[in-house]
């Protein structure tokens, strides 16, 4: 059995984030096979919020006459008050928050081809021997970590380079599109969500921050599972959403084995996966 968000909602892509609590009632009119959905910006609808097996279905008893009762919560997660920055830049924290005037556009459009061709730049960023050029402004207004670094007479705003070496430097190129832009591409988050969520805590991107959370709840498979159960540290800033990991994993434990992820980490750690399963069926 299949439930789509559109038999609940007329539109055909959800404007703001969404997430979607639902389950089904018993005869006691319990909650059973409670799930959570976390839907980004314009997911296009329908869209599947709900899915379980018709034997499993018919074998919980929650028929009544013949009828099931489906209990839904919708939350829609809006950002009450744009973000306030400082600098001349500052309408570039909420421009994708709300519908583009021609203006709006023309920042957008001005601000991508200031990233393409980085003219007038001031500063340079080494990673991992590549080099990114940029604007002390932009990088301040956009993200607290380097505002707090460029209020300094450190050495990075002193030099006019900084030194990254925690990151991949394809990773940092999409972080500083997304400074300049606002934007990430979807393919980029589905290829890389876990160094991509790591970077934009660390620069303090909390916009983006939680675009990752919910692309990671939202598109939980069977990899994204394992890295969440077995590769997540505590300091990790995707640690709190384990327990989405853990649901999955109880749900669709099977598919789960049975990726290579999962036989990867069985040769690599043995010991740990056992403990995990066992940690899971209790």
């Amino acid at each position: 059995m299949n439930v789509n968000l559109s038999d609940f909602n007329s539109s055909s892509s959800s404007i703001h984030p969404v997430q979607v609590t639902i389950g089904i009632l018993s005869r006691k009119r319990e909650k059973l096979f409670l799930r959570q959905s976390h839907m980004p910006r314009r997911t296009k609808l329908p869209y599947c919020v709900f899915q379980i097996e018709k034997q499993k279905l018919m074998e919980s008893g929650c028929f009544v006459n013949g009828n099931l009762t489906i209990d839904c919560e919708i939350q829609t997660l809006i950002q009450k008050a744009p973000v306030k920055l400082t600098g001349q830049l500052s309408t570039v924290a909420d421009f994708h928050e709300k519908t583009c005037g021609n203006s709006d556009r023309l920042v957008v459009a001005k601000l991508e081809e200031l990233f393409e061709n980085m003219k007038f730049s001031d500063i340079t960023i080494n990673v991992r021997g590549r080099q990114f050029q940029a604007h002390k402004n932009i990088l301040a207004a956009r993200s607290p970590f380097f505002a707090a670094m460029f209020e300094h007479p450190t050495k990075e705003n002193l030099t006019n380079q900084i030194d990254v070496d925690d990151v991949e430097p394809a990773v940092f190129h999409e972080i500083l599109r997304f400074i300049y832009t606002g934007r990430l591409s979807e393919s980029i988050m589905e290829e890389m969500p876990f160094e991509i969520l790591r970077m934009a805590d660390k620069y303090l991107l909390d916009e983006l921050k939680m675009e990752c959370e919910i692309q990671l709840i939202h598109r939980m498979s069977a990899e994204n599972c394992v890295e969440l159960l077995l590769f997540t540290e505590e300091n990790h800033p995707a640690f709190h959403l384990k327990k989405y990991a853990v649901e999955f994993f109880r749900n669709y434990s099977s598919e789960v084995m049975a990726s290579g992820d999962w036989e990867k980490a069985e040769q690599d750690d043995p010991v740990q996966c056992l403990s995990l399963v066992k940690e899971l069926v209790k």
